[in-house]
């Protein structure tokens, strides 16, 4: 697997863009596009520094497993209600709850539409059925 691979798949996994990923890593617009053959250290530590859960000697090599297990956010204090509700976390766990605010919205958002869609159907099918009487 190339240093680009590597990247894209890194990328995939996060389900960001090509650019948030280099601004969030710090690198030049279009670094991902032409990864040079070998990733320097210096540009690994940039990457595992602002996302710990991946695994430099993977990303540098291309060995190993891709995740370092070192997960952003620890499991006990993503069900943990107090830790969601407390301003206390860090700001990367901020973002994380961010990012699950966003999505819980959206949800609610497409149960409501979801069932508008339902309840349409249904006047639309009894209508349909009063036709064929």
């Amino acid at each position: 697997m190339t240093t680009e691979e590597r990247l894209r798949r890194m990328i995939g996994y996060l389900g960001v863009s090509v650019r948030q990923f280099e601004i969030q890593c710090g690198l030049g617009n279009g670094y991902v596009n032409n990864a040079p053959r070998m990733l320097s250290e210096k540009k690994a530590d940039q990457i595992v520094s602002r996302y710990p859960c991946f695994d430099k000697h993977w990303l540098m090599e291309g060995t190993g497993e891709m995740l370092s297990g070192n997960l952003p956010v620890v499991e006990e204090q993503l069900f943990s209600e107090s830790s969601i509700e407390s301003e206390n976390y860090p700001a990367e766990e901020k973002e994380w709850k961010n990012i699950i605010d966003r999505l819980v919205a959206t949800n609610e958002r497409l149960v409501r539409s979801n069932e508008e869609l339902v309840a349409m159907n249904r006047d639309l099918l009894a209508r349909l059925l009063k036709c064929t009487e």
